[in-house]
């Protein structure tokens, strides 16, 4: 297969010089090294060459077929492989590969081609944007951006209520938040949307304890949780319980939804399971291994109110089973340890979408081998399951794409390879000043039509 990209000769980066295929070949080498700290994308291994015909004229040669060719410089859930300025970079990733990150360009000396330049970025504070009157779709309509960087959302809410701010980026709010600023907030709407899915990210590699690489195991955790009851009185009722990493509001749900394993709360049976297994509960009334130690199971999650309240829930509910819930909230500090944040011992609390499908993959397992670079948070490693994502991402024919996505989700919720929660709605603040703006959809922020956002006057 053969995938053609003309770049349109007008295009230009925001120092004025011109995008051209070169930086596209640029990116790709830079996406393909495993040593750089970044997303490895799974399309690559699909490449034979990606070449240029001419300055304007980029041509990828695959291997093989591929369903998301087009998406190859394109940021989504899997691909994050945005072009990059050769004439900046090349030099940098040319002197020294180790530090070609800790380039100012990947901050305040960022240069990129979209509708908005970096005119200011204070560090923790602010980043102003200017428009860019070159940009290849035309020039934006807003002459400039400031966006605020406001951790804590009662700030933030408070500034939107006071005319302050126009509208919300990026995650944090919650739908208690959500709910109560849609009663009260008259110069604005709020925009959500089921986004993502909530789930406990198990270690399948090497976990502690040992029986959680046991699909037994993590069924009778599963079958512990009262879902229903976490989602009315910690999120209002607002979303369902999932099932799966698919939720109602996608596409394919109605075609997978028949392919799902459910898992009703029933504790009673959770600890027959458990019993089932030969684990035996101590004199204190909780399962111990082999060696007597009690089975304790740690949940980490980022710093973030509900899903703060949630861990205990998740610990009491256990509790109840016999199994003891160790809830831990990561340090700030630590998110960017690239070894701390692949070797959680038990559960990792968080989010993702359905595209998380194809990033189950064995050599994509963060382990000492790769420097603990992939996309696999859940280190799994399963060569039949390596080979329907084969199938998958190589399948053209929609109804063909559907029988295999189908067998996928039937093993994703089978061996639950995940313990699904709940979906998560992406709630998103919108001044009724902005126009043609909306709320999040997947993994494109509302910013993916900036150009064409507007001010009333």
């Amino acid at each position: 297969m053969e995938t053609t990209w003309a770049i349109k000769p007008t295009a230009k980066w925001h120092d004025g010089e011109p995008v051209t295929a070169e930086d596209f070949i640029f990116t790709a080498m830079v996406a393909q090294d495993r040593t750089q700290p970044m997303a490895q994308d799974q399309a690559f291994k699909f490449v034979e060459s990606v070449d240029s015909a001419d300055p304007h004229t980029l041509v990828v040669t695959w291997k093989s077929t591929y369903v998301d060719a087009d998406k190859l410089f394109t940021q989504t859930v899997n691909t994050r492989n945005l072009p990059m300025p050769q004439h900046l970079l090349g030099p940098v990733y040319s002197q020294d590969k180790t530090t070609f990150t800790d380039s100012p360009y990947f901050g305040a000396e960022y240069v990129g081609a979209g509708p908005f330049r970096l005119k200011d970025w204070t560090l923790g504070t602010h980043v102003v944007l200017s428009a860019n009157d070159a940009y290849v779709l035309g020039r934006p309509k807003i002459d400039e951006i400031e966006i605020k960087f406001i951790l804590d959302t009662n700030t933030m809410i408070s500034n939107l209520l006071a005319g302050a701010l126009d509208l919300s980026l990026g995650r944090g709010l919650t739908p208690e938040q959500a709910i109560e600023i849609r009663n009260k907030w008259t110069d604005g709407r709020v925009d959500a949307g089921l986004q993502n899915t909530t789930s406990l990210y198990p270690n399948l590699y090497d976990p502690d304890p040992a029986a959680l690489k046991d699909a037994r195991f993590r069924r009778a955790l599963l079958t512990g949780l009262d879902r229903q009851e976490m989602v009315d009185s910690l999120l209002g009722g607002l979303v369902p319980v999932a099932d799966s990493i698919f939720s109602p509001d996608d596409p394919e749900y109605k075609d997978l939804q028949s392919s799902m394993v459910r898992y009703p709360f029933d504790p009673r049976k959770a600890t027959e399971m458990l019993d089932e297994m030969g684990l035996a509960k101590g004199a204190d009334g909780f399962y111990a291994d082999s060696s007597g130690k009690r089975i304790s199971v740690e949940v980490r999650t980022r710093a973030h109110p509900l899903r703060e309240k949630v861990q205990q829930v998740i610990a009491d509910e256990w509790a109840k089973i016999g199994i003891e819930g160790a809830p831990l909230v990561v340090p700030e500090q630590r998110i960017s340890d690239r070894v701390y944040q692949a070797t959680f011992p038990g559960f990792y609390f968080r989010f993702g979408g359905p595209d998380q499908l194809v990033d189950w993959q064995s050599k994509e397992a963060p382990t000492a081998e790769n420097g603990y670079v992939g996309r696999n948070p859940i280190r799994y490693q399963n060569a039949d399951y390596d080979a329907l994502i084969t199938k998958l991402v190589t399948t053209i024919p929609k109804d063909e794409r559907l029988k295999t996505m189908a067998e996928m989700v039937h093993w994703e919720t089978d061996q639950l390879l995940l313990l699904t929660l709940y979906h998560e709605p992406e709630p998103v603040l919108i001044s009724n000043r902005l126009k043609n703006v909306g709320g999040r959809r997947g993994y494109n922020i509302q910013a993916w039509n900036a150009q064409d956002w507007d001010v009333a006057q």
